[in-house]
């Protein structure tokens, strides 16, 4: 489908080239006077990227059940662990697939909770880009493994590239701080390096040093004929997109501190907290600049340069290969397995050739190629008191991560932009300065993972005054009624619980209501129920409201009979067929104008969606409540549950919603015979016994079918589902409760077709005024094209 801008565009630009529309043509001219010129394709403006105009964060790309967990380790951590917080990200060699803030940046002076675009100080981490940049000086035929460092550092005669690398050299780990303070840096390095050469061990064995990386820093400073500051920001900051990439000191609000300083403080004042500077004693002596420490860099960098080693960006294959080649080296522990500047003593889950490393402020890359992925754990353990500990929240998001990755969804060229993240990029501007209530639950969500509830609670711009809560509450995972409760101490309003309506109090106190729920696309799934009330609640305390749009997963059909006045309930709760084709948006649109609702409605609509089903989209499923985990049980849904009100099972208390039809008493093969094609469409089923665990006919062994997606798209719904009633009615007259099933139908005319016998083609054929009066009212209430 070419989109409606595209559209416009083209017939604009075929109108502008018809100018001569109402004129006599002008005479030809003879072909041998004039040489036909060559036809050449009308040039269309090509239509701007909406999205590339909104500051988007990445779509999260691994499934809810390894985001949850991911969320789990992360908290469980901070808290045992004595950490501020931390920054996660993890990736494949085309992106990150997921990536998430977590704790405080800051806990003294004042509390400031993390970013998710914080700057770190990554110490010992640093040597890994100055790795790159020796290997850099190696591919181009600067320099060898094998070269003598001490042709362009003469202190170090005799220690060879290689020797430092791996840390082999004998160099110690570190001299002593007086050489470091000599004012002048070239002085300064002489003397440290004179004393390193001093303190020398014999070579061959491992001794980290960062010596031996102060000594390649300034090496390669020398190869490139440029400062190392700049080194880094020409070779790799610039060409790899890590745009905060750099050496300190750093100037900036996202700076996360690290630890208290005694010897920075002045005379007779208290130790002050880092931020900005280098927690590196001597490189911060030498101006914060040095080979084994002091850059500073986001985790955002940090993936990009764990994405650039995985596609062969950052240094060439062969110098990639000499670097990840694991070597076993003696040291005074035992044997270690180290790279060429990187570790290789893999945490569990990934393979022998994965590699990285950490540094003492409590940053740590790590990147797999067998996997194509990486993993960052930026987090800043010192701050304040030098007490929290990396290692816990480090290995078991490593053992996570080694198993989220492989099953991670593939990645995406474009993902459209949700009500949320448009509100989001513009920092909840259109929100500012409001008290909100908010009805919500956890499948509203960002497109990086974000639940909209907590996006809003964090938000500085509005406050969250009150959560309402729809059919399974907050989680999107309780069944029944739902009760009040908080979160983090701001109320929950349960609308399915004692109550629907939202109670005058608890909008008493708010001047603006937000909606951001996920629905299904079928008229009795009931959270259109619920902001139905509660838009005719906000018009009557004068509230505006916004909804945040989102699509619907079904896409734009409409299909299915108009509920009847008479069947109003909360399963219907306006008149409307069983496939509406509208978004949440578009709903609330509809319901004002059909209700003649006196409301100021402001919808935040989706930038970069088309009208289609839900895995064009480019999105990720979240569960909107416990029984539709997956697309297929979205997709058969409206069909299936049409028969649920009765006494036969849809499969609630198994494995598999909405994909089972049985009862104890039920004949599946029968049944099946007596299914039109026209119900079978994109579906086939195969005989099957189920026991279910909770709903209707709980505990009792349930004679019937399972539901198989063969093509989403060729799926027929309310084919299917009045298919199933017919056939069930027809092969179980006396053991079926059509009159249950009336409820889900909605419309008594139908039900007595069904009763009389009429075919499946004749239920469908007939479309009535009310249905085709639904449509034109839709088409003033839609936002997209249809």
């Amino acid at each position: 489908m070419v989109p409606l801008l595209h559209r416009c565009i083209l017939t604009l630009a075929l109108i502008a080239g018809c100018g001569r529309c109402g004129e006599p043509p002008p005479e030809r001219p003879d072909r041998a006077e004039v040489e036909a010129p060559e036809p050449t394709a009308p040039e269309v403006e090509e239509a701007p990227d909406p999205l590339a105009e909104l500051d988007l964060p990445p779509p999260i790309r691994i499934t809810v059940e390894d985001e949850d967990a991911f969320d789990a380790i992360a908290e469980r951590t901070i808290g045992a662990d004595h950490l501020p917080g931390a920054v996660v990200i993890a990736g494949r060699s085309s992106g990150p697939v997921f990536r998430r803030a977590y704790g405080s940046m800051a806990i003294e002076p004042e509390r400031l909770p993390m970013r998710v675009d914080a700057l770190f100080d990554l110490a010992s981490v640093t040597k890994l880009f100055t790795t790159a940049l020796v290997m850099q000086a190696i591919d181009e035929g600067e320099l060898a493994l094998e070269s003598d460092v001490g042709g362009w550092i003469p202190a170090l005669r005799g220690v060879t590239v290689e020797a430092l690398l791996s840390h082999t050299s004998g160099l110690p780990a570190v001299t002593p701080l007086a050489a470091f303070e000599i004012e002048e840096r070239s002085e300064a390095l002489a003397q440290v390096f004179a004393d390193a050469m001093e303190r020398r061990r014999p070579a061959g064995e491992f001794h980290y040093s960062d010596i031996g990386f102060l000594a390649l820093g300034e090496l390669a400073s020398a190869v490139f004929a440029m400062p190392l500051e700049d080194l880094v920001i020409e070779r790799l900051g610039e060409p790899l997109g890590m745009d905060d990439l750099g050496y300190g000191p750093v100037s900036d609000p996202r700076v996360a501190p690290t630890e208290r300083a005694p010897r920075r403080a002045a005379p007779g004042e208290p130790a002050p907290i880092v931020r900005g500077e280098t927690i590196d004693p001597r490189a911060w002596r030498l101006g914060g600049v040095a080979g084994h420490a002091g850059l500073f860099a986001s985790a955002d960098d940090l993936a990009r340069f764990a994405e650039a080693l995985l596609s062969g960006r950052a240094m060439s294959a062969e110098s990639l290969a000499a670097v990840t080649t694991a070597r076993s080296l003696p040291s005074d522990s035992g044997l270690v397995r180290r790279g060429l500047g990187v570790d290789m003593d893999a945490p569990a889950g990934f393979s022998e050739r994965s590699f990285g490393h950490g540094g003492y402020a409590g940053v740590w890359l790590w990147v797999d190629p067998a996997i194509d992925g990486y993993l960052v754990v930026a987090t800043h353990r010192v701050h304040p008191d030098g007490e929290g500990r990396a290692g816990p929240i480090r290995t078991q998001l490593a053992r996570q991560a080694s198993e989220a990755l492989p099953r991670a969804l593939p990645p995406l060229e474009s993902a459209a932009a949700l009500g949320i993240d448009v509100l989001r990029a513009e920092s909840f501007e259109r929100l500012a300065g409001r008290r909100v209530a908010l009805l919500t639950h956890a499948a509203a969500r960002a497109r990086d993972g974000e639940r909209s509830v907590d996006l809003f609670a964090r938000s500085d711009a509005l406050e969250l005054v009150r959560i309402f809560t729809p059919e399974h509450g907050l989680r999107s995972a309780a069944e029944g009624h739902v009760a009040d409760g908080e979160l983090d101490g701001i109320p929950t309003v349960s609308l399915f619980g004692r109550r629907r309506d939202p109670p005058p109090e608890s909008l008493a106190d708010v001047d603006a209501v937000v909606i951001d729920l996920q629905d299904v696309g079928a008229r009795f799934y009931t959270y259109f129920a619920t902001m139905n009330r509660l838009l005719r609640a906000a018009a009557a305390h004068e509230l505006p409201v916004w909804v945040l749009d989102r699509p619907n997963p079904l896409g734009g059909a409409v299909a299915g009979p108009i509920s009847v006045p008479s069947a109003r309930s909360f399963v219907n709760h306006h008149p409307l067929p069983i496939l509406h084709g509208m978004t949440a948006g578009e709903m609330a649109r509809f319901l004002v104008t059909a209700l003649a609702l006196d409301l100021e409605l402001e919808v935040v609509p989706m930038v970069g969606w088309e009208r289609a089903p839900w895995t064009e989209a480019g999105l990720r499923w979240v569960p909107p409540s416990p029984n539709l985990p997956d697309l297929d049980a979205v997709r058969l849904y409206p069909g299936v549950a049409l028969v649920e009100g009765s006494n036969v099972s849809v499969g609630r208390g198994t494995d598999r919603p909405f994909r089972r039809v049985g009862a104890p008493w039920l004949d599946p093969d029968a049944v099946l015979a007596a299914l039109p094609a026209e119900a079978r469409a994109g579906v086939t089923f195969t005989v099957e016994a189920f026991t279910p665990a909770a709903s209707r006919h709980r505990g009792r062994r349930c004679r019937g079918l399972r539901l198989h997606t063969d093509d989403p798209e060729a799926i027929a719904p309310v084919a299917l589902g009045l298919g199933f009633v017919r056939a069930l009615h027809e092969v179980h007259p006396e053991e079926v409760d059509l009159d249950a099933m009336s409820g889900m139908i909605a419309d008594p005319a139908l039900v007595t077709q069904i009763r009389e016998g009429a075919a499946l083609h004749e239920l469908l054929a007939t479309e009535s005024e009310d249905l085709r009066r639904f449509r034109r009212h839709r088409s003033a209430a839609l936002l997209y094209e249809d």
